[in-house]
């Protein structure tokens, strides 16, 4: 989950599980997970620290730039390049 949660439908479950997962418990669980497909996954496997560091940027405007250094960091295929294909 990137960024901060925000309410869609006004069901109090769906919008506890977004605060979850944007919050600092949720978002380590995720960059842990992240790290460990990578070590098995990726052309350069990251850290638990750098995944951390990615996922939990709060001044990103776009989703899609997260993803993109995400992907640059595992090694990836340019997500931007990607992205534009879309």
């Amino acid at each position: 989950m990137l960024g901060d949660p925000y309410e869609t439908d006004g069901d109090p479950d769906y919008t506890r599980s977004l605060a979850e997962l944007a919050g600092g418990p949720g978002q380590f669980a995720s960059a842990k997970a992240l790290s460990a497909w990578s070590k098995s996954n990726a052309p350069r496997p990251i850290s638990v620290e750098r995944a951390l560091t990615i996922i939990s940027q709060k001044d990103t405007g776009f989703a899609e730039d997260v993803v993109a250094e995400l992907f640059d960091a595992l090694g990836l295929p340019d997500a931007g390049k990607l992205f534009d294909e879309l």
